[in-house]
């Protein structure tokens, strides 16, 4: 919303709380891979906001990071089911 109203500072700061929120309840599902596994799944579109966000304001470093962790957990992810 606040993409489209032209306030990215507020765009960031909400898409980074999304995926913060994201992360910590992935990481209180323990050991359930198939539930980490949907819930990133049903979420990306979040993550794919966040990443944008981060590349329009030049945070390349940032976002290059997000990507790889999120890849990363993905494959761990699918491992361990």
């Amino acid at each position: 919303m606040e993409q489209q109203l032209r306030q990215p500072a507020a765009a960031l700061a909400h898409a980074r709380k999304a995926v913060n929120y994201f992360e910590n309840l992935r990481t209180d599902l323990g050991g359930y891979g198939e539930s980490k596994t949907a819930l990133l799944a049903s979420n990306l579109p979040v993550y794919y906001l966040y990443l944008d966000l981060l590349l329009q304001n030049g945070q390349t470093a940032e976002a290059f990071a997000l990507a790889q962790k999120t890849k990363g957990r993905a494959l761990l992810d699918l491992l361990a089911s």
